[in-house]
């Protein structure tokens, strides 16, 4: 099963992506799980942006890198 870090901590964002990828065969982990505690500045101009520079951030941390 592969495996798919999501880069927030946010429990509520969580459960939503959980929800949405729930029928694909995909481990879900998050950075709670992994011990990461991350303040990732969100400098860019959109949300997209933002998620771009957290996935970078939590992807180096961990070794999760495609």
């Amino acid at each position: 099963m592969s495996k798919l870090l999501v880069a927030t901590q946010n429990r509520g964002k969580i459960r939503e992506i959980e929800a949405l990828l729930a029928d694909l065969k995909i481990e879900l982990v998050t950075p709670l799980q992994l011990g990461l505690n991350l303040n990732v500045d969100e400098s860019g101009q959109t949300y997209a942006q933002n998620a771009a520079l957290k996935a970078i951030v939590f992807a180096n941390a961990t070794g999760m890198l495609a």
